[in-house]
């Protein structure tokens, strides 16, 4: 099992740099840190998981449960991981799904806001992308909120709003990103685009 970990971690470290060595200008707007966190399940949205996650008593739980607890919670955000880099979304959000269930973290809430993005990136139907995009946009704000201080973050929830075309929510989110990183290229980049679109 930890072998199987660290493989999954190194195959995921190099993607990280790669994707980021490969990534090119063009006419859209950029997300940054790729493949780095998720959020909660949404409610009246059963099909989300395949299977009932395991729920977690705040009671009679001992320090050897907890552990077990939050390593089923590393493994299943790895395979998440791994399905988002193979663009598997549903088995991603299934992962990740299982996986804030026992230990929510803004890794994971960001991961899942970066698949529901990517999975909507991926239809030719723009009536079947905006409720994707939404949740995308669902999850980044529970990544906040568990790191408000995370440039990033807001970075990546802005350009959902931009690719909704609320680009109101989407200034307040690169200019928020730029206070908290100022020297940061592609905010920058992206609030020259949102300018131009706005004009």
């Amino acid at each position: 099992m930890k072998i199987k970990i660290l493989l999954c971690s190194l195959i995921i470290m190099f993607s990280y740099v790669c994707s980021y060595a490969n990534k090119k200008n063009n006419e859209d707007y950029d997300l940054v840190k790729l493949e780095d966190d998720a959020i909660i399940i949404l409610e009246g949205n059963p099909n989300v998981i395949s299977q009932a996650p395991r729920k977690i008593s705040s009671q009679n739980r001992s320090s050897g449960d907890n552990y077990n607890i939050l390593q089923d919670a590393f493994t299943l955000y790895t395979e998440g991981n791994l399905s988002l880099l193979n663009n598997e979304y549903q088995n991603a959000i299934n992962f990740y799904t299982r996986s804030i269930e026992l230990n929510p973290t803004v890794n994971s809430y960001y991961n899942m806001g970066l698949t529901y993005s990517r999975m909507a990136a991926s239809l030719t139907d723009n009536n079947s992308k905006k409720p994707l995009y939404e949740k995308s946009i669902i999850h980044y704000t529970s990544a906040i909120r568990l790191n408000p201080n995370d440039s990033f973050l807001y970075n990546n929830r802005g350009v959902i709003y931009a690719k909704l075309g609320s680009f109101d929510n989407a200034k307040k989110d690169f200019y928020k990103a730029r206070e908290l990183s100022p020297n940061d290229l592609d905010i920058r980049k992206n609030i020259s685009r949102l300018n131009n679109d706005m004009n």
